[in-house]
């Protein structure tokens, strides 16, 4: 009893502070990933459009930037969603660990830290020039938190990072720590998704919101132009994957299935989020460092899935299955791509059909990855 009373009293402290680092050190990301945190505002300047994100609280920190401005402690909509998300993610993953939950709740900050430094890190290393361009190439800005400039893939990659080490550090197996990990993340990605909501991001490109205008979510502004929240079909997608873990973990599925399908939904409705999102995005002529990313994960987990079945079983017509239709959405995706850039002419320019075709091929990338055939099997 003395030691399930230690162990309580450890997890107490650990959300405690947890609670403190989400609150104080997420609120100093500003609005979005890539803004700077002056853009920040009053919901009067925010609704008014004249502020691209709402500041619930800012404070004077003392703190001078590379422009010799002082640097508030601005508290955003977007970093208290954040926060609440983080908390959330805490307190399930240790109810969820079999360790005990001071190792679940150990996990959790390893991972939140992880996902913020390579989240940080891996868009300074992919925005280098504009980094030492555009802000006078100040050196420092890699350790410069609170200026923003995040990456979805390179926090997930960060919070699996931080998941390896936490299984090296508790003795766990590591397909249940990484289960873990992915429902903390995607219960932080519902609740950043959410927190979109009181910045001006989120919002699809012309082209998007023209084509798909008849969908839910979709109207116009005060100017008459189409505007479309891809922010929360983005919600509902993490939701959805979400769901998916919970469900197979009421069926007791084996370890490391809640994580493959989590990745595998997510990454794979991402392809067409992020073609459609029109703010600011680290691209690569008409293609998206994320896109990248999540057709990357996603090759990567069907590759691992079909190794290991091999190995176990020989070579069966599924796999072959699976592979051929992953090719093909992959190649559907490409040439939508290519559609919409303008670089080739389908459905004579109907963006609308377009949309569709990319919805169809998103959903066998997805199918050919995530869904089970019965065979028992853990990461």
């Amino acid at each position: 009893m003395k030691d399930k009373k230690l162990s309580f009293a450890g997890v107490v402290v650990t959300v405690v502070l947890c609670m403190v680092v989400a609150v104080f050190a997420l609120a100093l990301v500003p609005s979005s990933p890539a803004l700077k945190l002056e853009y920040t505002g009053t919901l009067e300047e925010f609704r008014a459009g004249d502020a691209t994100a709402w500041s619930l609280l800012t404070l004077d920190t003392g703190l001078v930037d590379a422009w010799e401005e002082p640097i508030p402690l601005s508290v955003t909509g977007y970093g208290l969603c954040i926060a609440i998300g983080g908390v959330l993610a805490l307190l399930v993953m240790a109810l969820m660990c079999p360790a005990g939950a001071e190792k679940g709740a150990a996990t959790a900050v390893l991972s939140g830290l992880f996902a913020l430094l390579m989240g940080h890190w891996m868009y300074c290393a992919v925005r280098w020039g504009y980094i030492v361009n555009d802000l006078a190439g100040d050196w420092s800005f890699p350790v410069q938190f609170w200026q923003g400039g995040y990456t979805m893939y390179g926090a997930i990659l960060g919070a699996l990072l931080g998941g390896v080490i936490a299984w090296k550090m508790t003795g766990m197996r590591l397909p249940q720590v990484l289960d873990m990990v992915i429902v903390g993340a995607l219960l932080v990605m519902v609740a950043g998704r959410a927190g979109e909501m009181f910045t001006s991001q989120g919002m699809a490109n012309t082209r998007a919101a023209e084509a798909l205008r008849m969908l839910p979510f979709t109207g116009v502004n005060e100017w008459d132009d189409p505007v479309m929240k891809v922010w929360i079909y983005e919600a509902i997608a993490a939701a959805a994957a979400l769901i998916a873990g919970v469900v197979l973990l009421a069926r007791r599925a084996p370890a490391g299935r809640v994580a493959e399908v989590g990745l595998a939904i997510i990454s794979a409705w991402q392809l067409i989020f992020e073609s459609m999102r029109g703010d600011e995005l680290i691209r690569f002529g008409f293609v998206c460092l994320n896109m990248i990313a999540a057709a990357a994960v996603l090759a990567f987990i069907l590759v691992t899935r079909i190794v290991r079945r091999v190995r176990r079983g020989g070579w069966k017509a599924w796999e072959t299955l699976r592979i051929v239709l992953f090719a093909l959405g992959v190649g559907v995706v490409i040439v939508v791509e290519f559609a919409l850039d303008g670089k080739i002419r389908m459905f004579g320019g109907d963006n609308t059909a377009l949309y569709v075709l990319d919805v169809l091929a998103v959903v066998a990338l997805m199918l050919s990855v995530a869904i089970a055939d019965g065979r028992k099997e853990a990461a």
